[in-house]
C-alpha cells in the first residue's frame, strides 16, 4: 500500500464517493456539518432533522450528489463516529472499515475518507495507518483487494483516499 500526503478541501478531491465521519448530536446548521450542508444543497440538514441519520457510530446514510458542481464526488457517505468524547485512533480505523464496506457495496471505485480529526492527532492517525500497513506486509491481516493509495491531509481535515477497485491488482 502506499500512503501520501494529500492537501487540499474534501470537495475538491477527486473520487467517486466521499465518506466523511459525523459525531452523535452534531447540529446541521454549525461548524464543519454547515458548510457540508450547503455544499450538498441541504442534504445534511434534512436527514439529520428526520432522525434517518444520528451520528451514533457505525451509523450510515448514503446520497447521490448528481448534478451538483460544488463537491466533485458524485456520492456520499455520512458515517457515525459517536460521542466525541469517545472518538480516538482506534474509532478511525472502525469508521474507516465502515466506509469502505459501505461504498464497495455500492460499488464505488475510487474513494475519500474524511475522519475529522484535530491536528494533535495526526501523528497518531499516521502511526495507525503504518502499523496497519506492517500487519498487511506481515501476513497477519488478510489485505483488502481494492486497497492501492492512501492520502491524508497535513491539515487534519483533508481525506484519506482509497483509489483501488474490486478485481485490480494490488
Amino acid at each position: 500500500m502506499h500512503v501520501e500526503a494529500s492537501p487540499g478541501p474534501f470537495e475538491q478531491v477527486d473520487v467517486q464517493a466521499l465518506a466523511i465521519a459525523v459525531f452523535k448530536d452534531e447540529k446541521p446548521g454549525e461548524g464543519f456539518l454547515k458548510k457540508l450542508d450547503e455544499l450538498t444543497n441541504g442534504f445534511i440538514k434534512s436527514a439529520i432533522e428526520s432522525e434517518e441519520f444520528t451520528g451514533k457510530e457505525g451509523d450510515t446514510a448514503y446520497f447521490h450528489l448528481i448534478g451538483n458542481d460544488k463537491v466533485k464526488a458524485s456520492r456520499l457517505l455520512l458515517v457515525g463516529a459517536g460521542d466525541p468524547a469517545d472518538y480516538k485512533i482506534s474509532s478511525v480505523s472502525n469508521l474507516v472499515g465502515t466506509a469502505v464496506r459501505a461504498l464497495r457495496a455500492k460499488n464505488a471505485k475510487s474513494i475519500a475518507v474524511v475522519p475529522r480529526i484535530d491536528d494533535n492527532a495526526e501523528a497518531a492517525w499516521q502511526a495507525e495507518i503504518d502499523r496497519r500497513v506492517r500487519e498487511l506486509d506481515s501476513g497477519t491481516v488478510k489485505p483488502m483487494p481494492c486497497l492501492r493509495h492512501a492520502a491524508r491531509s497535513r491539515a487534519g481535515n483533508g481525506p484519506a483516499t482509497d483509489h483501488g477497485s474490486p478485481g485490480s491488482s494490488c
